[in-house]
């Protein structure tokens, strides 16, 4: 293809995938939801509340040392911005902007507009960098990828739809693979990083994209891996400094390796498909973490990996072995996302890794990427590339255009439910509050500082389902002025006080300008115990709300 042909080949692919990736977001995202302004009308759900909180809190901090450290969150041990999923890499520019951004703004809008225009706009740079540089099969991958069922269902955990730096990370291992030049590797350095500002886990799963480099090299007898595997582990090496620089390292918590894994029928078992006349469940290796598990791949997909097998049937071996290195992180990432306990369909077995007498040390090794499900995304890419390259260079290319079309409509078909169901949703707004947020806003709303009871983390098991709804929106109010507040919802922690101290941390006397609530399940026994309780507490249904004047 001459240079000149290329060039517009890609100027028409990036176009499309571009206005593709925008005219969905716009379709499914409102303006208000974009750009919010000012405080919202209805309470949000559970995680995105505390995404916004937590990005609230930090844009509100002043410069420090550690960077993602807030010490108006839970003071007074603070809290840590990547903890909160509050997306550093966007936080950061909005704090350094936040002197023209409006009281109580967060920037979670702006991110899902990026991951939604960009999902497409990365797959076709992916394709590109994998050597098919044409606009049908761009077209198709772009569609495909903004179809993805497993991206769609991440949405209330906004810094995990993110998937577009997947696909930017599988693009630099062809870039790598091929060039190899320092150019790239310190390309990829600063990518990882970025991707470490957004998650952990999508670091996680794409670092091992580096690493499939020097392997691919190796097995092909190529010398370059001589180079390429210290440029790998370099940097890898660079982004996890950078992790434990910024406070990523030291966490406690994130237990439950084991719950969270991807039921092996999961990719090919059609729950939550446009396509079916009915609904069907999903599958799971434990009934908490189904969500987690969700991995099917869309009827579009599937066809095309049918259509593969048939088509290069012959070559796959030869395929695979052309990027040997893929193939194995591949395998290791499915490995990963089982977990330690394996359910195939209806089938579970539990705890695998317990008659090789190892069991505690894979979890220990493992709880903090507990929710392994997740490991299965990158695989899922490689998939759908697999099936775009595979079909695009068939030797009869009508045959092959045509398949690669039909897969690709397909695909956007099966995902027709799940961008009405949330064009619906988000437009129908979020949920009603617990409380009279009137009455706790006026509370809050000036006070020096926020004591909330019982805090999040001291909850006893059978109280959570009364207790934690209502404190995931306490602190949503706590944001809206950034109050100084005792607790937060957290992933992970550096320091956890005690909670044996909250009855004497009750019957304090309240500080000038102190808010304290109380909620249902203490405040009977803790707010007979605040001194001058008649002349600072009322009772507001299921709160006790405490609030001293200024001196």
């Amino acid at each position: 293809m001459h240079s000149s042909d290329d060039r517009l080949s890609a100027a028409l692919s990036y176009a499309f995938a571009f206005i593709l990736g925008a005219s969905i977001c716009f379709t499914v995202f409102p303006l208000v939801f974009l750009w919010p302004e000012g405080v919202a009308g209805q309470a949000l759900p559970p995680d995105f509340t505390q995404h916004v909180v937590g990005q609230r809190y930090y844009i509100a901090e002043p410069w420090g040392w550690p960077p993602l450290e807030m010490t108006r969150l839970n003071f007074p041990d603070g809290a840590h911005a990547g903890f909160t999923d509050s997306i550093p890499l966007l936080a950061m520019p909005l704090k350094a902007l936040s002197f023209l951004l409006p009281p109580g703004f967060h920037g979670f809008g702006l991110w899902y507009a990026v991951a939604w225009i960009m999902q497409p706009v990365a797959a076709v740079w992916c394709l590109r960098a994998a050597g098919e540089r044409r606009l049908l099969p761009a077209a198709c991958i772009a569609l495909i990828a903004i179809s993805m069922p497993t991206w769609w269902s991440r949405f209330l955990h906004a810094s995990l739809c993110g998937h577009f730096l997947i696909w930017i990370s599988l693009g630099l291992y062809f870039h790598l693979s091929r060039e190899n030049g320092p150019r790239y590797w310190m390309i990829a350095a600063i990518v990882q990083i970025a991707i470490l500002f957004v998650h952990p886990y999508l670091w996680a799963m794409t670092a091992v994209f580096l690493l499939a480099v020097p392997l691919t090299h190796l097995f092909n007898g190529d010398r370059r891996w001589r180079s390429s595997l210290p440029a790998a582990a370099l940097a890898v090496l660079v982004s996890i400094a950078m992790a434990w620089l910024s406070g990523y390292f030291g966490a406690h918590g994130g237990r439950g390796y084991g719950i969270y894994g991807m039921n092996l029928l999961s990719p090919f078992w059609p729950s939550g498909s446009s396509l079916l006349p009915f609904d069907l469940p999903m599958l799971y290796t434990a009934p908490e973490g189904a969500w987690e598990g969700y991995q099917y791949l869309g009827a579009g997909v599937l066809a095309g990996l049918l259509c593969l097998v048939v088509v290069r049937r012959g070559r796959l071996l030869a395929d695979l072995r052309r990027h040997v290195g893929l193939a194995l992180v591949s395998a290791f990432l499915i490995v990963f996302s089982l977990s330690s306990t394996i359910g195939i369909g209806g089938f579970i077995v539990a705890d695998v890794y317990a008659t090789h007498g190892f069991s505690g040390f894979i979890d220990s090794l493992f709880d903090h990427f507990r929710s392994s499900g997740r490991m299965f995304w990158p695989v899922a890419y490689l998939l759908v590339l697999a099936v775009v390259l595979g079909l695009a260079r068939m030797r009869n290319a009508l045959l092959g255009a045509s398949l690669l079309l039909a897969v690709a409509v397909l695909q956007f078909a099966d995902n027709r439910d799940a961008r009405a169901t949330l064009a619906q949703n988000l437009r129908q707004g979020g949920t009603g509050w617990i409380f009279d947020v009137g009455r706790v806003r006026e509370a809050v709303a000036g006070a020096s500082e926020l004591k909330i009871y019982p805090r999040w983390e001291c909850v006893p098991t059978p109280d959570i389902p009364a207790e934690h709804p209502i404190i995931i929106q306490l602190l949503a109010v706590a944001s809206e002025t950034v109050v100084p507040v005792n607790t937060m919802y957290v992933a992970r922690w550096h320091r956890m006080r005690g909670c044996g101290d909250q009855a004497q941390e009750a019957a304090e006397p309240l500080a000038p300008g102190e808010a304290r609530i109380f909620g249902p399940t203490v405040r009977e026994a803790y707010g007979s115990r605040v001194p001058d309780a008649d002349r600072y507490c009322v009772k507001t249904d299921p709160l006790l709300v405490c609030r001293r004047p200024a001196d």
